[in-house]
Formats: C-alpha cells, sequence, structure tokens
C-alpha cells in the first residue's frame, strides 16, 4: 500500500523512504525525480487515517471526518491541525496560547475548519475521528 503513493513533485508512484517510523512523518524521497519531501505531502487518494494512529502535519490542509453530533449527523470538511505552539494566531484574533520565551501568540492545539476564502478559520464543533489527504488534482 506505501508504494501506491504518489509523489507531490512529479505525480508518480514509487519512494524511498528516509525513515521508517511513519509517526513521525519522515522525508520520502520519489524514484522517479528525485524530489525529497514530507510523508504527509505525498498523497494516498481514499484512505482514511484515524487521528488515534498519525496526525496529519501542523497546518496542512486535509479532509476531516467529524464524528456523529447529538443528532447523529457527521460532517466531512476540510480543515487543518494545529499542534501546540505552531501556529501563529493572527493579530486580528482573540484567544490562543501565549508564548514568553518567543512573545508570539500561538493557536490553541486542535481541528480547524478552513474555507479558502476567508481570513479567520473556526474551531471544530465536534470530534474529529479521521482524516486523509486532499485529493490529487485532475490531470486532464
Amino acid at each position: 500500500m506505501k508504494r501506491d503513493l504518489v509523489c507531490p513533485c512529479c505525480l508518480k508512484k514509487g519512494f524511498e523512504s528516509k525513515a521508517t517510523d511513519m509517526k513521525l512523518n519522515p522525508l520520502l524521497k520519489c524514484s522517479e525525480c528525485g524530489v525529497w519531501s514530507e510523508a504527509d505531502r505525498w498523497k494516498l487518494p481514499g484512505v482514511w487515517i484515524k487521528v488515534s494512529d498519525r496526525l496529519p502535519r501542523s497546518g496542512s490542509m486535509v479532509l476531516a471526518f467529524v464524528a456523529p453530533n447529538e443528532y447523529g449527523k457527521t460532517r466531512t470538511i476540510r480543515a487543518q491541525y494545529a499542534a501546540p505552539f505552531t501556529l501563529v494566531l493572527s493579530e486580528d484574533c482573540d484567544g490562543g496560547e501565549y508564548d514568553e520565551v518567543t512573545d508570539t501568540v500561538y493557536c490553541k492545539e486542535g481541528w480547524y475548519e478552513t474555507n479558502e476564502y476567508e481570513e479567520v478559520h473556526c474551531n471544530v464543533d465536534g470530534v474529529v475521528t479521521h482524516w486523509m489527504a486532499l485529493p490529487l488534482p485532475p490531470t486532464a
């Protein structure tokens, strides 16, 4: 299954792995074009990953599955995960976590729904259980 991953650079299959623990988001080298890139940038369309198994790279856009709410409704949204102290909070926004060492306010850890033309991304209301890479663009 890992060999079915598609290179984000040349869109061909096949890679050489630099690290073996996929939870650490290793760099992968394309066996076709030779470009190194983070594992989360490689695509395996249609495969949901449990958040308990692995989280996406902080700030990368993914599809996220939100567990059923009190009415049994689920949602699939475009979202990004914010790991602690990784995404700087806009000065226009309230809240966040302040880091005295860097004098910076960061987004709180969690999932944020991201819409293409909105500057403010909202906290996901619900529990994200799975995520997957965004699909590859059309080739024709």
